[in-house]
Parts: C-alpha cells; sequence; structure tokens
C-alpha cells in the first residue's frame, strides 16, 4: 500500500463496547470498578447531544437551507407589505423578518472540524478527574487511550485534542 495512503480503520466502536472498554482503563479499586456503566453512558449521551446540536446549526449553513430561508424571507416581505400594524405585532412578522434577514447576512461556510474528538477528550478528562486516573498526555496515556475508546476508535491518535483539554481553563473552549 502506498504510504500516502490513509489505511481504512476499523468501524466504529458500539456504545456497549465503549462502556466496556472505558471501565476497563479507568480500573478497579479492591476488586470493584471505579465507574458504573452509567457514568461512562451519561458521558457518552452528551457527547451525543451536543454533536446533533452542532450539525443542526451548521445545516442552517448549507446551500439548500440558505435558499430556503432566502425564499421564506422574500415571501414574507412581500406579504407583509399590506397587513395592518396590530396583525403584523401579534404574530410577530416583523421580528421574524428581522431574524430572517439576519440569517442572510450570515455567511459561514460549512467546514469540517474536530468537534467530536474535542468533547470526547474534554468527556475523558472529566472521567480521568472524577474516578481518580492519573491525566498525562502522551499517546498510551490512560487519558489518551480513554478520549479514543469515547471518540469510536480505539486506534485513533487524540493526544493534541487531550493536550488542548487538560490545558483549557473552566469554562472555556
Amino acid at each position: 500500500m502506498d504510504a500516502r495512503r490513509k489505511a481504512v480503520s476499523a468501524p466504529r466502536l458500539t456504545n456497549a463496547e465503549i462502556v466496556v472498554k472505558s471501565m476497563e482503563i479507568i480500573g478497579k479499586e479492591n476488586g470493584v470498578p471505579k465507574a458504573a456503566p452509567w457514568d461512562i453512558d451519561s458521558e457518552l449521551f452528551w457527547m451525543r447531544e451536543a454533536c446533533v446540536n452542532i450539525a443542526r446549526v451548521r445545516a442552517r449553513f448549507s446551500k439548500k437551507h440558505k435558499r430556503a430561508i432566502k425564499n421564506f424571507a422574500t415571501a414574507l416581505r412581500k406579504a407583509i407589505v399590506d397587513l395592518p400594524e396590530d396583525l403584523r405585532q401579534v404574530a410577530r412578522l416583523d421580528l421574524m423578518l428581522h431574524h430572517f434577514e439576519a440569517y442572510e447576512k450570515i455567511s459561514l461556510k460549512p467546514k469540517p472540524d474536530a468537534f467530536e474528538k474535542r468533547l470526547a477528550a474534554e468527556a475523558a478528562l472529566r472521567l480521568c478527574n472524577k474516578f481518580g486516573v492519573a491525566v498525562n498526555t502522551t499517546k498510551e496515556g490512560a487519558f489518551c487511550k480513554l478520549a479514543a475508546i469515547l471518540n469510536g476508535d480505539e486506534d485513533a491518535d487524540l493526544q493534541h485534542h487531550c493536550r488542548a483539554a487538560k490545558s483549557a481553563k473552566p469554562g472555556q473552549k
């Protein structure tokens, strides 16, 4: 295989596999696992919700959605011209038009980023701090391995994201 080609990675881990492997990394104390399965599940739930929300926001800036917003705003402008003021106020049509015009002016290009990887590193940091796992950012350390597993690919190298998550101030992303 050509060295420049990226090797096809293994399929993503299922949630059950992620929970089991994460609990192995977090370890046991006196023969009892430090973490419960629902601790890992809750982190996975919040990661999934954040990914869905960011995808929803990014979808607004796709060509199809921008065109729909522009068409709706144009139709709304035409419709409210002859409406009485009180009806426009009750239905909040002026405010709606204002929001659509604001969306038309925004020009963000949807670009790929490592949002999921950052979330996985932040979740791994929270779990490590919660259960007393050493937070070192070596590639083979428990923190980076846990982040890779939470991301769904245990062979992924998330060292850069782990360093960023560890050095970030609370409340900063």
